[in-house]
């Protein structure tokens, strides 16, 4: 079993989200739905990732994934507008990842499922981290780029061959790295 210790980058992410204007309530220890207890917090541009184990579950864990506005209340019609699509369209796409079938290459989205007035996707969590962590470290080898050159293009292929042929946010942050060096 994975052990998630409380950690302060949580505290400085949701931080970080209040700044922003967001309202977060689910913090470390909060159960959602009586059921997912919240490990950690990530946030992204336009997401926020809780890292959640399911209690009825033998404490499975699991990324739960969100966007940023429905933690904002919007003030002018023109807001209110920009934040039913993005709602929409967050809808739309995870509809869409969840219907892919299982894949090495792909991070496998369960299902969809609506939390205190919330949708949030249900993917599995990656132990490992994203592209970005490993870049930081400094250059890679040739043979390990190549190796997540192709990695990601046989994850993307897969999604193109099941008629999904677009991905909005195609950057390092997005492409998680399993502790085994598998691409997602």
């Amino acid at each position: 079993m994975i052990q998630f210790p409380k950690d302060p980058f949580s505290q400085e992410v949701i931080a970080k989200l209040e700044r922003e204007g967001l309202t977060i309530k689910w913090r470390y220890g909060y159960k959602l739905a009586n059921r997912y207890e919240v490990k950690r917090v990530c946030a992204g541009g336009m997401g926020i990732v809780w890292i959640v184990e399911d209690l009825f579950d033998n404490r499975k864990p699991y990324a739960a994934k969100s966007i940023k506005p429905y933690f904002r209340k919007p003030v002018t019609d023109e807001e209110w507008k920009r934040r039913e699509e993005s709602i929409q369209r967050f809808l739309e796409e995870c509809k869409i990842w969840v219907d892919l079938e299982k894949h090495r290459h792909i991070v496998y989205a369960e299902f969809l499922e609506k939390i205190e007035g919330v949708p949030l996707v249900m993917s599995e969590f990656i132990e490992g981290g994203d592209l970005s962590e490993w870049i930081k470290k400094g250059p890679l080898p040739l043979e390990t780029l190549l190796d997540f050159a192709i990695q990601f293009c046989i994850g993307m292929e897969y999604a193109n061959a099941k008629g999904v042929i677009v991905h909005r946010d195609i950057k390092p942050g997005n492409i998680m790295v399993s502790e085994d060096r598998i691409i997602k």
